[in-house]
């Protein structure tokens, strides 16, 4: 039989007319057209409509993925998640496995930087290997960073690996699932000592490496203002901030209507953590799925984000939204929006912007 699978709308098309087939054909030819398009934009530099600079870098979960960045010219790497280094393997990598990983991915796309985010896993990502016993919880239990400080070995290997390939200073180091600056100070003690070890085993290193937090929990936005006096920069995770904001589990299918990434309440939480970030001078980025739907992008810019980080896939796709932004128009929407409480209301305001 002959099928048409249309991948956009979710839908099957069994035995399609010839009218059918004309339609989809067209499809095609016009998705092929906008492609090219947006090839066009990779030599462009990404700003809104009226010049305001919007740093665009991309996501990466593999290594392989990297050949991807670099096509796109991308602007450094916002978020590389390290957890399926450890997920794929029967054992866990070792410190020199990691370094040859890290300092190749700085190698590539030098002179760009690359956000490493250390090991998350929990939640959906369990390691038997951990020995963690099972939680009827398992989002709201030992996760992220809570491991990390927990098995402070796994944790030593990872930031050795990559102190020691950050010889063209490219990298930076990121930590998940923050929940106060007391996780911080103690992930930042760490990262002295390791300095301090490779610095006795006459190991190169590169001790110049900045530091920042994932906020992704409720209480690293509400004391954000703590938090960025002992960071470098902030990357929100929208994911996250928006399931624990909501107590909305973002996999399960029968809640997902009160997913809501547009609630006045996930809203003020992003706006309270750009403000704070800037009164003390750094630079905040998202790399949750906000950053790459139509809706969001603008309102994301209005309300101040520096920075988006975003799926390969999606990267020329999300470039071509910011430089058709005007960044003025985007601050107003931001205003609109912060002032409703209606979420409808909200989303009709970020429709007519889109």
């Amino acid at each position: 039989q002959n099928i048409i699978i249309d991948g956009s709308k979710g839908k099957l098309v069994v035995e399609p007319d010839d009218l059918t087939i004309r339609e989809y054909e067209e499809f095609i030819a016009e998705k092929e057209s906008y492609k090219k398009r947006l090839k066009s934009l990779i030599k462009y530099k990404t700003a809104t409509k009226d010049g305001k600079s919007i740093k665009l870098m991309a996501n990466i979960e593999i290594p392989e993925e990297i050949d991807r960045v670099v096509t796109n010219h991308s602007e450094g790497i916002g978020l590389f998640r390290t957890e399926f280094l450890f997920m794929e393997k029967q054992t866990y990598p070792t410190e020199d496995e990691q370094y040859k990983i890290y300092k190749d991915l700085s190698e590539r796309i030098y002179p760009e930087e690359i956000i490493i985010r250390t090991i998350d896993i929990g939640g959906d990502k369990v390691l038997k290997r951990l020995n963690i016993s099972k939680e009827k919880n398992p989002y709201l239990g030992f996760r992220g960073i809570r491991i990390s400080l927990h098995d402070t070995n796994l944790f030593k290997h990872q930031i050795r690996a990559i102190l020691r390939a950050n010889i063209k200073g490219n990298l930076k180091i990121m930590f998940p699932m923050i929940s106060d600056v007391r996780e911080v100070l103690e992930s930042k003690s760490i990262i002295n000592e390791c300095i301090n070890e490779l610095k006795n085993e006459n190991i190169p290193y590169n001790p110049d490496l900045e530091v920042g937090a994932m906020i992704e929990i409720p209480s690293a936005a509400l004391t954000s203002d703590a938090l960025a006096k002992e960071c470098d920069f902030f990357s929100i995770g929208t994911n996250d901030l928006v399931q624990y904001t909501l107590a909305v589990d973002r996999n399960s299918i029968s809640v997902q209507d009160y997913y809501q990434p547009a609630h006045p309440a996930v809203l003020k939480l992003i706006d309270m953590t750009v403000k704070n970030a800037h009164k003390n001078n750094i630079k905040v980025a998202v790399c949750g799925e906000m950053a790459s739907e139509s809706k969001f992008i603008p309102l994301l810019i209005g309300l101040g984000v520096d920075e988006l980080s975003v799926s390969p896939g999606l990267y020329l796709y999300v470039k071509d939204i910011i430089m058709n932004t005007e960044y003025k128009k985007a601050q107003k929407l931001a205003e609109l929006v912060k002032n409703e409480t209606n979420i409808e209301i909200i989303y009709d305001l970020l429709r007519n912007k889109e």
